[in-house]
């Protein structure tokens, strides 16, 4: 088993914060606005992100809204039209029961007329 000499440990890593090998030096110290630069391109790059994910399902939202409302208005056109189509048939039903009865009354009233009508002898 390997014992751990302390003395070869140094306090500070080997790499320093972009992954270079500093032979154990301490690490350059950053001024406080780099250090503030740097946070900002950290939390910025999310927050972009998230907000261009936000624009794009926005947009598809509302190309979706769109189809949809084009959708309703051709819907609506066809319902207007079946109603009107529906109308008319109902006009004619009710004009093809009307002659129809009448051509039963009258085929009844010949039918009648004939029952009572003297027979001719030939």
């Amino acid at each position: 088993m390997d014992v751990i000499d302390s003395r070869n440990i140094s306090y500070y890593s080997d790499f320093d914060s972009l992954g270079a090998i500093n032979n154990g030096k301490m690490p350059a110290k950053r001024s406080r606005k780099s250090m503030e630069d740097s946070a900002i391109k950290q939390y910025k790059s999310p927050a972009q992100l998230f907000r261009e994910r936000q624009k794009e399902n926005q947009e598809k939202l509302e190309t979706e809204v769109n189809r949809l409302q084009s959708e309703i208005a051709h819907y609506s056109l066809q319902l207007t039209n079946l109603r009107d189509e529906n109308e008319v048939l109902r006009q004619k039903l009710m004009f093809l029961r009307y002659f129809l009865q009448e051509v039963l009354s009258s085929h009844n009233l010949e039918q009648n007329n004939l029952k009572f009508a003297p027979m001719e002898e030939k």
